[in-house]
């Protein structure tokens, strides 16, 4: 049956209607004049009425956007992380149309299957020509090693996703299917909990098809594949730098799974296993988000450092469920798609029913499309990722082309000609208005022991203009959420929740991740020391009886990488929001968003929103001595608010051992090095003292102890040695020793580890300092050799738990 959407009867206008445009020869999603069935269901929806409520919408959209940290790495120069565009929008579908294109999404995936299957089993297409040798031989993503695997159950695919246009009669049409590790699910998801929340009227009114359903289903997939009552999932991602890696925290954290890199794993015994700090845990299922290739560097790619040494066998031997197995990427190729529905007949026994855009590949015909209508398709790598490398001939420039008809001279199958079809359009919010842009539908499935499961809707994205083809995240595209309405929605299903064990687990923790933590607590306290120097400074300028204690401040700042303008001081202090050097806010800011982008799944959102809108002005210009200060004010208050929510709402684990370890150490190392600067010999005693007390939060402790006045051994008692104050250096000494007593490893053969040897020598040497005679230069003496043994201090702690293989090793 055809997929197509009907005309329907006049109806009600929604009220952004007469500002609809289609304005292409492709299929317009919404209708005109009036609009089809499923649209009509946003008649009086306020929120998503007219251009007024849109924009604004569209604004809480963005909000949100921000505070769940949705991203997309575009690759190039500087390889940004850009926030996710989105559209508030939907792309209405109808329900019962929907019924008819879900059986030929689960027919297709039942074909794949069954492709692969017979491609890394007997091999009857090939005995019996069905397809040609070189599809499967010149194909990078046919995986010898896969030859002979045996999948659970003869699953090749757990989860399948396919790239879906309407044509401009109305019929969708495939035009890619992604196997080997379909992305795309984690930011459906995300887009309909920012739907929810920018439009919640709206939602409610409409009621779209649910889609949690889907991913609890996925979440149970685990103990489906491994009969096992608690599995632990853990999902293989190639780290922060690819360009969905925030797809791959989101879902580890929405359905409990771990999130790793091939170096968090390891293979022994053909099992595989999490290297954590408390020791090995076993891996029953891993959900890859790496391509074939690099998934083992042992029997893959020998250069890959993104996958684990033995994992082929590990799968082979069936000790790990691979979701999807090495190989499945093989059925990607486009070169492929001529033969569907011939393989479908042999293999299914059934004709296709979801049609594939027309595309042709062999010599003869593509130079055949090149030559007689070049406007009329695009040529595409038959066998690299689908949405790599489109080439749309009229573009070319003549030198281009040249090249191009080269290329099918010479290599005629490493292309495919693919049938240019114009794609669907709809209402897309931009500053001159809603114009209409072409859309693509991603739409998954999951394999389950009870069939096949559709998700109820899927990816909408959208081009950057009217004729924007490929459609492309990587060229500025956008997306939307995909509703799915009508009689025949499917229903939320409520499942009982599986029995758990109740445990209170602490180690299970990786060395990367540890190292993280223990950074993250470092750069926390760094970003909040430089505000405090600068700020304390930044006071100083405009009162002249002041500004004499302004250069030992300018001076620490200086000595923590921040570097001094020779125009003005404000200049100077302007730099503290710069990236480029060292100890610097700006440059510790930076490094705090990137280790903790790369633990996005074990941040609270509470801590994820404060940590992604810290800052955000850096950027601005510094219009007067006033303003700086306001800034500083405010990015202090919300430093407090992270150092809050870091104390008071992480669970006493292992990770925030590492995590409280790296803000003490990185808190007493300032300390120390800051107060050595500011009453150094030489600088004026009073306002180095001064000075000292307000950048360690403790003036008003010391007045109501010593109104006397200013001493220096008063001072260093407080700041340094007073094991009450939470600022002194004594107390983050005490507290250091607190948690690394509760570390794996804390003891060796009865005897504290060598970094809780040097702490603790340390810290009697401090205990044992005569305050009572104290100098400028026993005081920086003193504090001198305190930030020199904590700096060997995390030296040790990098060597024993930081390093790959650390866990392994214990």
């Amino acid at each position: 049956m055809p997929f197509r959407l009907a005309q329907t009867a006049a109806a009600p206008v929604v009220p952004w209607q007469p500002l609809w445009r289609p304005g292409t020869t492709g299929w317009d999603e919404v209708g005109s004049p009036e609009p089809r069935a499923p649209w009509r269901q946003l008649d009086g929806a306020q929120e998503l009425g007219d251009l007024a409520s849109l924009e604004h919408c569209h604004d809480e959209a963005r909000r949100l956007i921000r505070d769940l940290g949705v991203s997309y790495t575009v690759y190039g120069k500087g390889e940004d992380q850009r926030p996710w565009a989105f559209d508030p929008l939907p792309l209405m579908l109808d329900a019962e149309e929907w019924a008819d294109l879900e059986a030929g999404l689960v027919q297709r995936a039942r074909l794949m299957e069954a492709i692969l299957g017979d491609l890394y089993g007997d091999q009857r297409l090939l005995r019996e020509r069905v397809v040609p040798p070189g599809l499967l031989f010149a194909n990078p993503w046919f995986q010898r090693t896969a030859t002979g695997i045996h999948p659970p159950g003869g699953r090749w695919l757990h989860l399948y996703a396919v790239d879906l246009v309407r044509g401009p009669d109305g019929q969708w049409l495939a035009l890619a299917d992604r196997t080997q590790a379909p992305s795309g699910m984690g930011y459906a998801l995300a887009n309909r909990f920012v739907s929810v929340r920018a439009a919640p009227q709206t939602v409610a009114q409409v009621r779209p098809a649910a889609i949690l359903g889907w991913f609890e289903r996925l979440g149970r997939l685990a103990a489906d594949l491994t009969q096992v009552d608690e599995p632990t999932v853990a999902v293989l991602s190639p780290g922060p730098y690819n360009e969905t890696y925030f797809e791959h925290a989101f879902l580890a954290r929405q359905l409990g799974f771990v999130l790793a890199r091939g170096q968090d794993l390891l293979v022994r015994d053909e099992t595989l296993f999490l290297d954590t700090l408390g020791g090995l845990r076993r891996i029953h299922v891993l959900l890859r988000r790496v391509d074939d290739d690099f998934c083992d560097p042992l029997e893959l790619r020998g250069d890959s450092q993104l996958g684990v040494a033995g994992l082929a066998q590990a799968a082979r031997a069936g000790r790990v469920v691979l979701a999807n197995p090495i190989g499945s990427g093989v059925v990607e190729a486009l070169a492929l798609h001529p033969y569907l529905p011939r393989l479908a007949r042999m293999l299914l026994g059934e004709d296709l029913s979801l049609p594939t855009v027309d595309t042709v590949w062999g010599p003869d015909a593509l130079c055949a499309r090149l030559t007689d209508a070049p406007e009329s398709v695009l040529f595409k790598p038959a066998f690299a990722n689908p949405g790599i490398g489109a080439m749309l001939p009229e573009r070319l420039s003549d030198e281009a082309r040249e090249r191009l008809a080269e290329e099918l001279r010479l290599k005629p199958h490493s292309l495919v000609a693919q049938s240019r079809v114009p794609h669907s359009v709809v209402p897309v919010l931009t500053p001159s208005g809603i114009e209409a842009r072409p859309i693509q539908l991603r739409c998954f499935l999951l394999r389950d022991g009870e069939g096949w499961w559709t998700m109820p809707g899927g990816l909408v994205r959208f081009g950057v203009r009217g004729d924007d083809l490929p459609i492309s995240m990587q060229a500025g595209g956008g997306a939307k959420d995909a509703w799915l309405v009508g009689s025949g929605a499917p229903p939320a299903v409520a499942r009982p929740p599986a029995p758990v064990v109740i445990r209170r687990s602490t180690e299970d923790l990786p060395s990367r991740v540890a190292d993280n933590l223990f950074w993250t607590g470092r750069y926390v306290e760094r970003a909040d020391n430089a505000l405090r120097i600068a700020r304390a400074a930044l006071a100083r300028l405009s009162e002249a009886d002041r500004q004499r204690e302004r250069a030992p401040l300018l001076t620490a700042l200086a000595r923590s990488g921040m570097p001094l303008s020779s125009a003005t001081p404000l200049a100077s202090l302007a730099q503290v929001m710069t990236t480029r050097h060292p100890g610097t806010f700006g440059a510790s800011l930076s490094a705090l968003g990137r280790v903790t982008f790369d633990l996005s799944d074990r941040l609270s959102p509470d801590l994820g929103r404060l940590l992604s809108t810290l800052g955000q002005d850096a950027d601005e210009p510094v219009r007067g001595t006033a303003a700086l200060g306001d800034r500083i004010d405010r990015w202090l208050e919300s430093m407090a608010a992270i150092q809050g929510l870091m104390g008071e709402n992480l669970v006493r684990g292992i990770g925030w051992r590492f995590l409280e370890v790296g803000r003490r150490l990185e808190r007493a190392m300032v300390a120390s090095d800051s107060v050595a600067t500011l009453v150094a010999p030489g600088q004026p005693l009073d306002a180095g003292l001064t000075a000292t007390l307000e950048v360690c939060d403790s003036q008003l402790t010391y007045r109501w102890r010593y109104p006397a006045g200013l001493t220096l051994p008063a001072v260093i008692d407080l700041v340094v040695l007073d094991d009450s104050n939470p600022r002194s250096i004594l107390y983050q000494l005490e507290a250091i020793e607190r948690q690394l007593a509760a570390l794996p490893g804390a003891e060796r053969d009865g005897r504290p580890s060598p970094a809780r040897r040097l702490l603790a020598s340390r810290t009697a040497a401090l205990m044992a300092l005569a305050v009572e005679t104290s100098t400028q230069q026993t005081a920086v003496e003193t504090l001198s050799a305190v930030w020199r043994d904590l700096s060997q201090i995390s030296d040790r702690l990098t060597e024993r738990y930081f390093r790959p293989g650390a866990g392994a090793a214990a």
